[in-house]
């Protein structure tokens, strides 16, 4: 059986908001759009701290898989902050880690705490205003002085240019861990 919902609306095939993919003789409809689970900022920490993360997944597989269809692993999770700027976090065991909005730059990893949800909070509107946290040393900057970025993370000018850039100039996935690999060999 193909992945999708077995059955669509006609106005959501008329819409293209589904298309048939047929295998084997059977047909699903898969959705040609994204969907989020957004929760307002003065509801997430009760929901992150309270027994509510444990039902994510399953709120995620009945609205998002269920109910829309859509097949993807990760649930996209996200919520609003004081300003109205929207953050995706993901729940893994004791930490949440969150995003901007597009999914591609990390706001930083928290520790599923009150303390933690605070921190979270402050880090969404610190980025509102303009300002992220190096990724590797934690240190607050203006987006604008990010020296570099590697996947969703960003650096500031020292934690890149000793982590990231080789004695040529360079960049490379991270001089550390060349070193240690060479060395090791």
């Amino acid at each position: 059986m193909p992945r999708g919902l077995k059955s669509v609306p006609e106005f959501a095939l008329k819409a293209n908001f589904y298309r048939p993919s047929t295998y084997k003789g059977e047909t699903a409809y898969q959705a040609s759009f994204e969907a989020k689970i957004i929760f307002n900022y003065m509801q997430i920490k009760d929901i992150l701290l309270g027994e509510g993360y444990k039902s994510l997944e399953d709120l995620s597989a009945y609205l998002i898989r269920e109910r829309l269809g859509l097949m993807w692993d990760n649930p996209i999770f996200a919520f609003s902050n004081i300003y109205g700027e929207e953050f995706e976090f993901l729940v893994y065991q004791d930490r949440i880690s969150v995003w901007d909005h597009h999914g591609s730059v990390s706001i930083g990893v928290f520790p599923r705490t009150s303390t933690g949800v605070r921190e979270m909070l402050a880090a969404s509107e610190e980025y509102t205003h303009g300002l992220i946290r190096c990724s590797e040393c934690g240190d607050k900057m203006l987006k604008t002085d990010t020296a570099g970025r590697y996947f969703a993370g960003s650096y500031c000018k020292r934690c890149w240019e000793t982590d990231w850039i080789d004695e040529n100039g360079r960049e490379h996935k991270n001089v550390r861990d060349i070193e240690a690999h060479e060395n090791y060999e």
